[in-house]
């Protein structure tokens, strides 16, 4: 048998094993390791496993991760989102469908001090939905706009998800980390403009709630503004070269710290939470990391990169047009998949393609993350919505998806803006220090 039947064999083992639940790490380890010991033996296989796995995931790139997963997960024990909400909600609870653009807005915020998707959507099922009911706000439209803004967390600075791209596509993960600014802030305001024209089509779906008094609105700033500062600083940091994403990930998690501490809001129980919470995705990341050593190792002697190469060039079609197709896929595999397993098993994929064709990494990076968090809330699994639906299960999956619908014909305007002008996505990277 051809190595490259032997790889394309194990690379739908390897895809049959991930949506079986297999664990990921463990499922790219095996593959990886029985796809090298098939082609150059155990002994090759056993000195990969001693040598290079160690050597992949000892980089000084990666001590950013834990860094920015603590700085969420304290910012989510700390009752960060509760604040957010609180405030937007007192600015535009007055307005048509201001609770449902309180919730969008909020999760916006909430993204530049978490960067996790899931964290996200946990906590605005349980702030957002509840006051959202009580103010009679459309059941479908209300679960929508939770399930849909959380994506947000993974687009806006900081974002894990980015930087596993980076990191994988050897792109400059300082710039993948600013390149998601204006185009997490695009997707809030199409998401802004979708609900207005909406409810200004039914404005039943939301009704106003009663408007509050100037200094209620100031009052209920007090709890945000310092987690405001420390995700500005960051991200101003980063930007301006002033310290590097891991210095800026150290930085926001001391700052998120002392925010919640400050606002009293830490005790022993929940601190320890964050910490164990951390450390157990940071581990996730880590072991999957090993795994894709073996895994990268095994896609290039295969010949399956070089065969994709050869076959992707020569097509007849611009290098936009593969941009395009390759979306629908991250699309499809984003909607049985958790956003990690996807990039963990396309970008090795389809990073040799995109270098081949000269298409911009860190443009082509972003649009990854977008299309993975668009598959959170489209059926017909949904991350997003099977963790909504488990926090409450008195919403069927019918009424949120119907709800969901109408963001995703926001984000198609939003993909296609994106794709069309890359100078949104590549303004602010192309600005930077370096």
């Amino acid at each position: 048998m051809s190595a490259l039947a032997i790889g394309i064999i194990l690379l739908v083992v390897l895809m049959a094993l991930i949506l079986l639940k297999f664990p990921v790490g463990f499922s790219f380890l095996l593959v990886g390791f029985w796809g090298y010991a098939a082609l150059r033996g155990f002994d090759g296989a056993f000195g990969l496993l001693s040598s290079k796995v160690f050597d992949g995931t000892n980089s000084y790139l990666l001590t950013v991760v834990p860094l920015f997963i603590l700085m969420g997960e304290l910012a989510f024990v700390g009752g960060i989102g509760q604040g957010l909400y609180g405030a937007f909600r007192a600015w535009l609870g007055h307005i048509r469908g201001g609770m449902v653009m309180a919730t969008t807005l909020a999760n916006a915020a909430f993204g530049a001090a978490c960067g996790m998707p899931q964290a996200a959507t946990a906590v605005f099922t349980k702030v957002a939905i509840p006051e959202m009911l009580k103010a009679k706000t459309d059941r479908s439209l209300a679960a929508g706009s939770v399930v849909a803004a959380a994506g947000l967390s993974a687009v806006i600075p900081p974002s894990v998800i980015a930087i596993i791209y980076g990191f994988l596509a050897v792109a400059p993960i300082h710039k993948i980390l600013i390149a998601g600014l204006l185009p997490g802030i695009l997707t809030a305001g199409v998401y802004m403009g979708m609900l207005s024209l909406r409810l200004r089509i039914n404005p039943s779906l939301a009704p106003t709630m009663p408007a509050v008094s100037w200094g209620e609105r100031f009052r209920s700033l007090r709890g945000i503004w310092g987690m405001l500062a420390v995700v500005i600083l960051v991200i101003w940091g980063i930007y301006t070269g002033v310290f590097t994403p891991t210095e800026g990930g150290a930085i926001g998690a001391v700052g998120m710290f002392i925010i919640a501490a400050a606002l009293r809001r830490l005790n022993r129980t929940n601190l320890r939470e964050a910490f164990l919470h951390s450390a157990e995705i940071t581990s996730i990341i880590f072991i999957v990391m090993g795994g894709i050593v073996f895994f990268t190792a095994f896609l290039s002697l295969s010949g399956i990169s070089g065969a994709m190469v050869n076959f992707v060039a020569g097509l007849t079609v611009s290098p936009t047009g593969v941009v395009i197709i390759t979306m629908f896929i991250f699309l499809g595999l984003g909607c049985v998949l958790d956003p990690f397993s996807v990039v963990f098993l396309a970008v090795p994929l389809m990073a040799p393609i995109i270098r081949e064709l000269g298409i911009n990494s860190i443009w082509f990076g972003i649009l990854v993350v977008k299309m993975t968090t668009i598959g959170m809330f489209t059926p017909p699994v949904g991350l997003n919505v099977y963790m909504f639906k488990t926090l409450r299960p008195d919403f069927s999956y019918s009424e949120v998806f119907r709800g969901a619908l109408w963001f995703l014909s926001a984000e198609a305007v939003v993909m296609a803006l994106l794709i069309a002008f890359p100078q949104i996505t590549l303004l602010m990277p192309r600005l930077m220090y370096r």
